[in-house]
């Protein structure tokens, strides 16, 4: 049974992975308070204090000190965090994940990785690299400020953020939902919300092997009105592709034959056979 900590900690402090994670070649070469591993482990601990508190607490941790003593500035911290990619942090939870897979039981629902994604939206600081990079946005009150939308994929039984990504406001959810589909298996079941409802991101989730199961909205597919008009609580149908759902599917290589569901009165109405 492998350490979990022991692999991330070898992975962190390797020479390869700082490489392949610093913004230059020549980052991170000097002998600074602040080297690479040190500032992921501050990124990872999550901090929410004071930034001295929190650098002082990490020189104690990683050196066992009795007494709380600077690591580093703030404006070294700072400096150092410009070098750093954030791809660091995508390579160490697909590490995770991996790990977690392969040496441990996962919990599982009737043999399905029980998988969740949505979106949310968020507002920014207005500092002009971030204006510049995400868009700014009018609201109806107050000054117009930079918006993110961010999504993730979720393992809801073993709680795993799976991937996660965040985008200027105008990326939409579903297409956002369609860049995790890289990470869906047929081992997995994927739980969507009302809102991702359509044929071309039902389409893509089935076609990279994985099930999904959706919530509907009553008034938007006529299929679906037509069958709850019928008073039946499941039927099978046939989803066909829209001529909006058409252009995403050739943006995808999806072929744009209908869609086998099944439609149920439950809290997930759309589940794939």
């Amino acid at each position: 049974m492998p350490d979990l900590v022991g692999s991330l900690k070898k992975l962190i402090e390797s020479e390869d992975f700082c490489n392949r994670h610093k913004e230059r070649p020549q980052d991170f070469t000097r002998n600074r308070a602040l080297p690479f591993k040190n500032l992921i482990y501050y990124m990872i601990n999550l901090p929410v204090a004071a930034y001295e508190t929190e650098l002082c607490n990490l020189n104690k941790n990683l050196n066992g000190l009795d007494i709380a003593q600077p690591l580093a500035t703030k404006g070294a911290l700072t400096k150092a965090r410009e070098k750093l990619s954030h791809m660091a942090f995508i390579e160490l939870n697909d590490h995770f994940i991996d790990l977690s897979q392969t040496h441990f039981a996962p919990n599982r629902w009737n043999g399905f990785f029980l998988l969740a994604t949505d979106g949310t939206l968020c507002t920014l600081p207005t500092a002009k690299p971030v204006v510049e990079h995400f868009g700014q946005w009018h609201g109806r009150q107050g000054d117009p400020c930079p918006k993110a939308r961010v999504s993730q994929l979720y393992d809801v039984l073993n709680h795993i953020t799976v991937a996660a990504s965040i985008t200027s406001k105008k990326i939409g959810e579903r297409e956002l939902a369609a860049a995790h589909s890289v990470h869906l298996s047929p081992d997995d079941l994927l739980l969507l919300d009302r809102g991702y409802e359509c044929f071309w991101l039902f389409k893509l989730i089935l076609t990279s092997g994985a099930n999904v199961c959706a919530r509907v909205s009553c008034n938007k597919l006529k299929i679906v009105k037509a069958f709850l008009r019928s008073g039946e609580s499941e039927r099978f149908i046939k989803l066909s592709c829209t001529p909006n759902s058409a252009r995403k599917c050739a943006e995808f290589d999806l072929d744009k034959k209908p869609l086998r569901l099944r439609l149920r009165l439950c809290p997930y109405s759309a589940v794939n056979l």
